[in-house]
């Protein structure tokens, strides 16, 4: 790339970044520092003080209520899930087919029953624990050995939850539902949902969500599954529910949803581009992994009428007037070119106090130049133009 290029891309991307609308964090949701750059695809704790998380790279980290600390897994396999009945004897399934178990020293592979790749695990004991991955393969734990269980699809199964060991859910692509009453598996009528979805929870036998691609989210009553509306059109990649008043969901853009028992409102961290999986201890004690090694934590602190932007583990607040910003009026809240740009933003940018400065002139301008993109349909199509034009040279540096 020759002198005038590199200083027109510059440029371009200098001039872009007051596009990039700041979407704003939830009070109580801050960053933690996890010590790993590795995507993380699972979370689940025995208590607030002892929470696992798991990812790609055989990363396993451990939180013991003061900080995150890499664990030794003995592998290099892609690690999807995590569940446990204890601190003391912990599941977690791989890209590989086998299960790690941890029994409070040391983490040991165990044959997963299958050679897919395992993407969920759930148990109601110690000695009743399933798995589900690749191709519908199911495979159960009775206390000696996983074996496989015929589950009659061949769909991707992504997700499995259940209240007791005779009332079993696992779900996958192409809004596949299965259902298990001890005995056997057997297909469920989604009730007209058409999507893959990615995982599911609940805090009861009438009270269980499954959450999907472009913002579907399912719930059950203990009759019925029923199409929510979830007020987002985001990627949602992970369910937990705590009670049937208090739900949380998560997904692409780091959108964060909470559901309040009438009503889904967004809580997007504006952090990471995905946020893969959720769980807490309490409602006002809840972990979100997602890639780069992301964790956010939520307290429970209401939001103050303020908006926030999380850099780091610092939380800062500026008093700003909301509305739509630039870069989603000219692509969309959850596109690409708008997850890229943010991503930059909040790891690269606001890692500097230059770029902290970039940030704070965008609150300053940005209604000036909605205005100017809602009146101006040629100013529009220029600034696209220029902000495509960099987007491209990213690429390309980065091929």
């Amino acid at each position: 790339m020759n002198r005038n290029l590199l200083l027109t891309s510059l440029a371009i991307f200098l001039l872009s970044l007051f596009f990039i609308c700041n979407t704003p964090a939830k009070a109580g949701w801050s960053r933690m520092e996890s010590g790993t750059t590795a995507g993380l695809r699972g979370v689940w704790g025995s208590s607030g003080t002892n929470v696992f998380a798991v990812g790609f790279d055989g990363t396993i980290l451990h939180y013991d209520g003061s900080g995150w600390s890499a664990m030794d897994s003995g592998t290099s396999d892609a690690l999807y899930a995590v569940w446990g009945s204890s601190s003391t004897d912990v599941f977690v399934v791989s890209d590989s087919g086998y299960v790690y178990h941890y029994d409070g020293v040391e983490w040991i592979p165990w044959d997963g029953g299958t050679s897919s790749a395992l993407n969920a695990v759930w148990g109601a004991a110690s000695t009743n624990v399933f798995a589900v991955g690749n191709g519908g393969v199911i495979t159960h734990y009775d206390g000696l050995s996983f074996k496989p269980l015929d589950s009659d699809v061949s769909h991707m199964l992504r997700g499995v939850w259940g209240s007791t060991g005779t009332d079993v859910w696992a779900i996958g692509d192409s809004s596949r539902i299965l259902h298990f009453n001890g005995t056997v598996w057997s297909k469920i009528d989604s009730g007209g949902y058409a999507s893959n979805s990615w995982d599911i929870s609940g805090s009861s036998e009438s009270n269980i969500f499954i959450v999907g691609d472009s913002g579907n989210v399912l719930a059950y009553d203990g009759s019925f599954w029923n199409v929510e509306d979830s007020g987002t059109t985001a990627n949602l990649r992970g369910v937990w529910a705590h009670s049937s008043s208090d739900v949380f969901a998560v997904g692409f853009g780091g959108t964060i949803l909470h559901y309040d028992g009438m009503n889904w409102t967004v809580m997007a961290s504006g952090t990471f581009p995905i946020l893969f999986d959720i769980w807490g201890s309490s409602s006002s004690d809840v972990f979100a992994v997602g890639t780069n090694g992301g964790i956010i934590h939520y307290d429970g602190i209401p939001s103050p009428t303020t908006t926030s932007s999380t850099t780091s583990s610092t939380r800062s607040s500026t008093t700003t007037t909301t509305g739509i910003c630039p870069l989603t009026k000219m692509y969309g809240e959850y596109t690409e070119e708008t997850q890229l740009l943010r991503y930059i933003r909040d790891n690269i940018l606001a890692k500097t106090p230059e770029g902290q400065e970039i940030i704070r002139l965008y609150y300053q301008w940005s209604p000036l130049i909605v205005q100017v993109l809602e009146e101006d349909d040629d100013f529009k199509r220029d600034v696209q133009e220029m902000i495509d034009e960099m987007l491209m040279l990213l690429e390309e540096e980065t091929e």
